[in-house]
Formats: C-alpha cells, structure tokens, sequence
C-alpha cells in the first residue's frame, strides 16, 4: 500500500501540501465557526423577544366579584387614604358623551387616557393644546362613543371634588407610587342604562 501512495505521489508532486496548510485550515474553519456562533447569539439577543412591560400588582377598577355599590364603596375609600397626586380612575354609569366626561373632569390637572363603552380599552390622549378644551380632545379621540371611565392625575383633594359631580358614578385613586403604565385597569362593565 505505502508503493500505491508512493506512486501516486511521483506521478502528481502538487497533491502533496504540507502539514501548516493543514493546520491553517483547521484554524480558518474554527474562526468561521467561532464567527457563526457569536453571530447567532448576536442575532438570538437583537431579534429575540423585547422587553416586556411589568405589572406591579396595583390596579384600578372593581374586583371580579365586586358588585357596583361595593366598587364605589372602595373607590371612595381610596380617596380618604390618598394623600398626594396620583392617578385616578374616574368611571361613570351609565356611560356619558364626551362633553359630559371633560366637564365631569374639566378640574383634573390631566386627563391621561378615556376608556370607551364599545371596547373598554385605554387609548391614551394629549393634553389639550393652546386654543382647545379637553371636550376637543376627548372629541377628537373617541367621537361620538360612549365613555365609561376616564383616568386623570391629580391630588386627593381635587379627585374628592371630581368625585361629588353629578355624572360619576366613583373616583378611585392608585397608590401614591404608581407610575403611568405599571398599573392594570379594569373598568367597571355597565350597560347603556347603566346597570352592571
């Protein structure tokens, strides 16, 4: 057998390399490797799922098994416990028009999101610019829906005057610590006549 090579070998003196060329393409295929892996996990980290947003346990609305009048007998609590500004859920029942819900919180320092009676989603709304009211906003944002809550920011003794308007049916205040965007809410499910 060594004569087979041997001849192979005399007969075609380019096919024998030597043995660093060998070793420089375990190296070049090692680096490639290495250069794949660190791109895989490059990619896995910029195309992998974002950041997710966490609840910090705090919400505003009624607990699954609270009724109505249990609801706004702990809202009202909440205003006696809060002591700074913070944000409020203002909910109304029945659902009132857009007019009705800015006057209803025409006193709040700001008015953050308006929950509609159709999807009882929060969509998140400006602060009325130079020459607009918050009716104007609220307008713009929901157009003829009906709003089941609002949530406002504000301090305790102007949520505990919000509170007394005709129109709401319960103001409940978060905790004092609660950032926009860290707190669930669930809004208060009342029909058009305002029965839940």
């Amino acid at each position: 057998m060594a004569n087979v090579s041997e001849r192979v070998v005399r007969r075609h003196p380019g096919l024998r390399h030597p043995a660093y060329i060998y070793r420089r393409r375990r190296i070049a295929a090692l680096g490639i490797l290495a250069f794949i892996l660190l791109l895989v996990v490059f990619l896995a980290g910029a195309c992998g799922p974002g950041p997710t947003q966490s609840l910090q346990g705090d919400q505003l609305g009624p607990d699954p098994e609270e009724s109505a009048q249990e609801y706004q007998q702990r809202a009202a609590q909440t205003l006696e416990d809060a002591r700074k500004e913070t944000y409020a859920l203002v909910t109304f029942n029945p659902a009132v028009d857009a007019a009705t819900a800015a006057a209803a919180v025409e006193g709040a320092q700001r008015a953050s999101a308006l929950i509609t009676q159709e999807d009882f989603v929060p969509i998140e709304i400006p602060e009325p610019i130079e020459g607009e009211s918050r009716e104007d906003v609220f307008h713009r944002e929901v157009g003829t829906e009906k709003l089941n809550s609002v949530i406002i920011y504000d301090d305790a003794k102007a949520l505990s005057e919000i509170a007394q308007g005709a129109d709401v049916f319960a103001v409940e205040a978060s905790p004092s610590d609660a950032a926009w965007g860290s707190f669930a809410i669930r809004p208060l499910m009342v029909n058009e006549t305002g029965d839940n």
